[in-house]
């Protein structure tokens, strides 16, 4: 029944992956709000420490309204991201946090006296709605590090005036300059500037109009779609790939796209373990969590294990 509180950076929130349509909330001011905000952001402004309780209650009560009435609901009610300007922003996650727990205790008493308070004239009460379509499905409220303008800096391309209609696929950020992509994550010029990919990795046997990537540097391995076959010349060629591309342009980001997300994963598998000093267990760890959806037969992990040793004894 406990809704969590947690503090987390802008890549976390990246990675939920947001065109799921989540819950959040905008809590600055309606100026900023309207300015440019997080795409499917709710404006919900954080209240003036002065406000009493019952002045608190009923911001809440209004906001919820909104949500339901204005079919804002999401797809996805976990985590509900909150976001804004300073220590009051954090006040008001934590406060939320505090609620939607409440909620799920008690939504049928809180139903109940807003139901009496609007006559009972309402076909459906949006706040017992509110309640079992999102606060009795959240198990955490995160609390933006950085708010919108740590955000922003890293992914402008979500920030502004863009709409949720306007979404696509995002493929999954690992590293600072590692971009990891399933299958649905289109491969055309205007998409990947837009998330500022410099480089890509792809299989040689794609079926590309390789035309759609003027401006990116690509390194085509040659990877099938099958599951027997010898990885190690394409893992030797993508870590090196990304090794150069990180010293050359600091802002450099790779995207990984080979035939789906498990072939794909164990690129990047070989890159942390290599690169990042990272145990083939940890990177496993860091990608899954990430990536809930990697599938770990997929992923050449015996391949894996074997390549990671062979390339420490070399160093040794």
């Amino acid at each position: 029944m406990e809704v969590h509180f947690r503090a987390v950076p802008p890549v976390e929130l990246f990675n939920l992956p947001l065109y799921e349509h989540h819950l959040v909330i905008d809590t600055r001011s309606e100026e900023k709000y309207q300015l440019g905000h997080i795409v499917s952001a709710i404006h919900y402004p954080s209240w003036s420490p002065s406000l009493t309780d019952e002045e608190k209650e009923a911001s809440l009560l209004k906001f919820i309204h909104i949500v339901i009435e204005e079919c804002l609901r999401p797809e996805n009610p976990n985590p509900v991201v909150v976001y804004g300007d300073g220590e009051n922003a954090r006040e008001h996650a934590h406060w939320l946090a505090k609620r939607l727990e409440f909620l799920k205790k008690d939504r049928l008493s809180v139903a109940k006296v807003t139901a009496d308070s609007s006559g009972g004239s309402q076909q459906v009460n949006p706040v017992e709605y509110f309640c079992i379509t999102i606060a009795d499905k959240t198990r955490e409220v995160w609390y933006l590090e950085g708010g919108y303008d740590g955000f922003q800096k890293q992914y402008d391309f979500l920030c502004g005036q863009i709409t949720f209609m306007e979404m696509m696929p995002l493929p999954h950020h690992i590293t600072e300059h590692v971009y990891l992509a399933s299958r649905v994550v289109p491969l055309e010029a205007d998409y990947l500037h837009k998330l500022h990919v410099t480089h890509v990795i792809v299989s040689q046997h794609q079926l590309l109009d390789w035309g759609q990537l003027t401006g990116i540097s690509v390194l085509k391995c040659d990877v099938r779609d099958t599951d027997y076959q010898n990885m190690a010349g394409c893992w030797n060629a993508a870590v090196r790939f990304i090794d150069s591309a990180s010293q050359e342009t600091p802002s450099a980001r790779v995207l990984i796209k080979m035939l789906g997300r498990s072939r794909s994963a164990s690129v990047v598998l070989a890159y942390l373990t290599m690169m990042c000093h990272m145990s083939l267990e940890q990177a496993w760890e860091h990608v899954h969590n990430i990536c809930h959806k990697i599938d770990h037969s997929l992923v050449y992990y015996d391949q894996l294990q074997q390549w990671t040793n062979n390339k420490q004894i070399c160093e040794s």
